[in-house]
């Protein structure tokens, strides 16, 4: 099966790096699209003086620019130079990062959806809301998870 169109779920902790170039080896990439997304969450914080937001929408347009930066590194470093695959990075912010991915595989029409995992287990991983468990069970198109 050839997917046209793929997410890749790029979360700076874990670029997953080796695994992606094994993943892409032998795949026919001509005529298709890699869309390398990271979502930041805002938080709200509330404490005894005032609420604040983080980032906050000074912050936002540096952190999108550098993150953009080394999201177009990162697709140069996997895919190099190909001229017939369209690599898009996409750097977004949102309070709810999970229904954020969803919403933009949707609109984007994707695939496939490649994520990495931490690989959370026993207590710290009940405690822990999977973000590739939530993408499986929500999203429209097949997710392949990386350890």
């Amino acid at each position: 099966m050839q997917f046209k169109n793929i997410t890749l779920a790029v979360v700076p902790e874990n670029f997953c790096f080796e695994s992606y170039k094994k993943f892409f080896a032998d795949k026919n990439l001509e005529n298709s699209t890699v869309n390398l997304v990271h979502i930041f969450e805002i938080r709200n914080f509330i404490n005894e003086f005032s609420a604040y937001t983080y980032p906050d929408e000074e912050m936002m347009p540096k952190i999108k620019t550098q993150f953009l930066e080394m999201l177009d590194r990162f697709g140069q470093e996997l895919f190099g130079q190909s001229k017939s695959l369209d690599v898009k990075s996409h750097c977004l912010f949102n309070i709810d990062t999970k229904k954020a991915m969803v919403d933009f595989l949707d609109e984007n029409k994707s695939d496939l959806v490649i994520i990495p995992t931490e690989g959370k287990h026993g207590l710290s991983g009940f405690f822990h809301s999977s973000f590739a468990q939530h993408l499986c069970q929500f999203s429209h198109c097949p997710v392949l998870v990386l350890k």
